[in-house]
Order: C-alpha cells, then structure tokens, then sequence
C-alpha cells in the first residue's frame, strides 16, 4: 500500500505548544515524527505541503522545513516531481541513533576541536549529529527543551558543563529515558557514565616536569572557575603534591566564574602572581589559557621567559604551539575520549561507567633549567629572609 493514511489523522494531531520557547518549524517536526510512527508504513506516499499547510495551519516556511530536516535524518525521501515517500526500515536504532551534544556558549578552541571530533567519527558511523549551546543562568528544562526525537533515537554528551548543572540534567534525561553520558565534566554519582581526563596524574606530571628542570619555588595560577570539579582536582593535587616534595609554592586564584574570560582574568592576576618577594621560578596554570596571558604579560614586563621563569599549562589546546615561546603544557587525547563516549552511547543500556584517560607532558619552549643566577638570586635570598 503506497497511498497516505486519511488526512482526517491531522485532525486531532495538535501543534499547540506555540506559547513555549521551541521553533514552529520543531514542533511541526515532532508532530510529523509521532505521524509517521504511529500511521505510516514503510514506503507510502507521505502528504504534500499544501494539504499540511491547510491542515496545520502553518506557513510554508515552516512546513518545508520540517520536511526537510525529517529527510536530513532519514525519516522521509523527498523526490523531484514525484513527492515525499516515508522510510522506516532503513534506519538502525541500536546503532544509527542522532548523536546530540550540549555545549557552553562561548568562544573556546578546545570546545570547537572536540566538536570537530565528534563530527568526524559520526560521519564515520554514519550516525546523525546535533549541537546544541547551553548559556549562563538557563535553566535545565530550557536547555532539554531542545532535544527532538524520542529515547530511542537520540542520545546525549554533555561536554564542559557546570557540574551541578550536568547532574540535574542529567537526571531529567535519565527520568525521560535518554541515554547520556557526561565528557570532561566531573559527576559524583554513581550512577552515570562519564569519561575524562585523570587531572591528579596530570599536575603530578606538570610537577616532574618543572622540578626535573629545577625548580622549586612554584605558583599555580587557576584561571579557571575555583567551583568547576576538574579545576577543584587539579588545585587539592597541587598543593597536596608540592607540599610532599617540600618545595615552596602558592595558589593565585582569580575568582573566575562559569562562562568569564579565564585568559582576561589570569591577565589581570598576573601583578598579584609576580609582585611576592619570593617571585616562583615556574608558574603553572589550570587551563592553557591562563598561560598565554602569562607569557603575555611577562613579555609586556620584560620578564623572559623561559630564562627568568618558566611557564606551562594545562590541556595543550591547538593554539598553544604558535605562542611566543611555545607553550608546555599538559596533552589530553580529545580524540580518544569523544571515541570512548560514543561506544559508551552505542550500548543500549547505561554501563555507568567512569574512565580517565592519562595525559602526557608536551614539551616546547617556555620551559627550561633554572639559571645559575637565578639561583643565586634566590640563594641571596634565602640568606636575607627572602
């Protein structure tokens, strides 16, 4: 049977939530969506535009569009001359799910390259993928309302997101029966699958680093926001760290909260991290960003880096090898961890399962040993009260 269902069916089809935050042309979407499941077979004529803009009242606009995000994913084949035709059988739902994934609105290298990744290796898949942006102040409900297809067609990453922000989102998916998975986002519970980067092993490997160079007289500059999990690990383990290697070291934070400019404000942090008597001979810093405002700042100072103190960051975005020095800083395999969250997704079921994934010391030019009179300088020092 090829002819479409009575268009009587569009009757008591309501697209009635007109007053809520969501485009016409989604909500058509989902209504057309619910149609096709419910009442169509796989193969039959699907109604043309005209009798859906009569019977749904909408514009053509917005009936045009619809269809053609339907056909974009799978559901309908749009024919020239020989209209619209409904397919149901050609899509695998255990495997060729749309892969949606909410992300912070805000410029960010590291977000676009995980973007990229993601892009990629559903392409490779063949699985369809959405972006959605999150904004400061919005709530939950308003960031889900975005989400277009049922459970068990879409399935959700959550990447850099607030972490108490995450858990309550990710509790209302799991309430509505989305499988979710949180990337580079720290959640306590147990019952969530998540995968990221092992913070702890990191700044013990930025510590080797520095110390292997001799120094010991070290800063971290966290410019990122002091809330935020991952930036809470990444501080307990330096300062738990340092202390044990008995060297001398500080914490300057900036006050950075969600969605700030973390390279502005370790900029303006830099007077605080240099003007202490015992200035450090390495300043690390929590994100890679902090450390272009450093090596900044020392340039416009006159402070050479790495000749009079050393600088690394942390999470080696691509920027990171055009600086002047080029920056060391702490490597995270983004392209693993975005491979790991899509096999944890393509499971039917939630394996709750927490992976971090090591990362590694790059190595450029805006570290080097200690200088002989820089040790001086601080023997001096020492022998004063410095």
């Amino acid at each position: 049977m090829n002819t479409a269902p009575p268009i009587n069916i569009l009757d008591s089809l309501t697209v009635a939530d007109r007053d809520r935050d969501l485009p016409l042309h989604v909500q058509v979407r989902r209504a057309m969506r619910q149609v096709i499941e419910e009442h169509f077979e796989d193969g039959q004529q699907f109604w043309t535009e005209q009798v859906l803009i009569e019977r749904l009242n909408v514009s053509q606009i917005t009936v045009r569009r619809a269809l053609n995000d339907l056909a974009k994913d799978g559901f309908l084949l749009r024919r020239a001359a020989k209209g619209t035709v409904v397919r149901k059988n050609v899509l695998d739902h255990t495997t060729n799910f749309r892969v949606s994934i909410f992300v912070p609105k805000h410029n960010s290298d590291i977000l676009n390259n995980v973007l990229e990744h993601v892009a990629t290796l559903c392409r490779e898949r063949k699985q369809r993928f959405q972006v959605y942006y999150t904004y400061k102040g919005q709530a939950v409900r308003d960031a889900l309302a975005s989400i277009e297809h049922p459970p068990r067609d879409e399935r959700v990453i959550l990447f850099g997101q607030p972490s108490i922000f995450a858990h309550e989102m990710l509790e209302v998916l799991a309430e509505r029966g989305y499988r979710a998975i949180a990337v580079d986002t720290t959640i306590a519970t147990e019952q969530t699958d998540y995968v990221g980067f092992d913070d702890s092993l990191g700044v013990k490997l930025a510590l080797d680093h520095l110390m292997s160079l001799g120094h010991r007289r070290i800063t971290l500059l966290v410019n990122e926001p002091d809330a935020a999990d991952d930036i809470i690990v990444r501080r307990r383990a330096f300062e738990q760290l340092a202390a044990e290697a008995g060297i001398e070291w500080r914490v300057v934070s900036c006050g950075t909260d969600f969605f700030d400019n973390s390279h502005d404000a370790a900029y303006l942090a830099m007077p605080q991290v240099w003007a202490h008597d015992a200035k450090p001979t390495a300043v690390l810093t929590v994100s890679d960003a902090g450390a272009w405002a450093a090596l900044k700042w020392f340039n416009e100072n006159g402070v050479r880096v790495p000749e009079d103190v050393s600088v690394m960051g942390f999470d080696d975005d691509r920027l990171s090898r055009y600086t002047h020095p080029a920056l060391t800083t702490l490597g995270c395999d983004r392209a693993l961890m975005t491979w790991h969250a899509l096999e944890v997704l393509s499971h039917p079921t939630s394996q709750h399962s927490k992976l971090l994934l090591p990362p590694h010391v790059v190595i450029r030019k805006s570290t080097g040993p200690i200088s002989g009179s820089l040790l001086s300088t601080m023997a001096d020092a020492d022998q004063h009260g410095g």
